[in-house]
């Protein structure tokens, strides 16, 4: 449990080290509420309740971990693991909406980038961009290298089945994120260790930092008339 918590703390100080390198690349060009730093520091408050409530749950944990061998207190301690893994769970899911709703905002500060143009031919044909399309279109652009693409699209797989399937495969896939692999199986929920929604959030993080640098550098060296 105690791991866990390192953990969180970790992405905690990695989001606020993510968004004042995004700011001072940005300098002067800001905009209000900007989101292509505003993104890690949403994400950092997330993580910050994440922590605090998660820390309740170690303050248990500590009392019967001495008396673990004891039937009850196993109980407890699974009970209390489960509860963990829905609290962890939640700040992925937040994470990516943060990350969802920061990159089509961030795209409205580069209306002239070869990204945005590329988006505005699909809505005129009524296309509805979600952060799916918007990656999709980045890595057709060579924004993003094929690999950051296939980890982008096994985020999304993942905070999908979260949302909508309680974490349950509808397919057999074996998948990687983050260097960590995921072994889906039909009709299974996804397994792994205390802190895999933390790897996660975390990841899902960073692929938007790499991916907000690329668009920068991109909108500023290949501006479209």
């Amino acid at each position: 449990m105690q791991a866990l918590i390192d953990r969180l703390e970790a992405l905690r100080e990695n989001s606020m080290t993510y968004g004042s390198a995004i700011s001072d690349m940005i300098g002067t060009r800001r905009v209000p509420n900007d989101p292509r730093y505003g993104c890690f520091f949403l994400i950092h408050n997330k993580a910050t309740v994440t922590t605090e409530v998660l820390d309740y749950f170690l303050k248990v944990w500590k009392n019967y971990e001495p008396v673990r061998e004891d039937l009850r207190a196993r109980l407890l301690m699974e009970e209390n693991t489960e509860r963990c893994v829905e609290i962890t769970r939640s700040l992925f899911v937040g994470c990516m909406s943060v990350v969802e709703h920061c990159a089509k905002r961030s795209l409205a500060i580069y209306p002239d980038s070869r990204l945005s143009k590329r988006l505005d031919e699909l809505r005129s044909r009524n296309r509805y961009i979600f952060l799916k399309g918007i990656i999709q279109e980045s890595g057709s652009l060579e924004l993003i290298p094929k690999e950051q693409e296939t980890e982008w699209m096994n985020v999304m797989l993942l905070r999908n089945l979260a949302v909508h399937n309680n974490s349950i495969s509808d397919t057999n896939t074996d998948i990687e994120v983050g260097g960590r692999s995921f072994n889906l199986r039909l009709g299974e929920m996804m397994r792994g260790d205390l802190d895999t929604y933390v790897l996660l959030s975390e990841r899902s993080m960073e692929l938007f930092h790499r991916w907000i640098c690329r668009l920068d550098y991109d909108a500023l060296s290949n501006p479209i008339e």
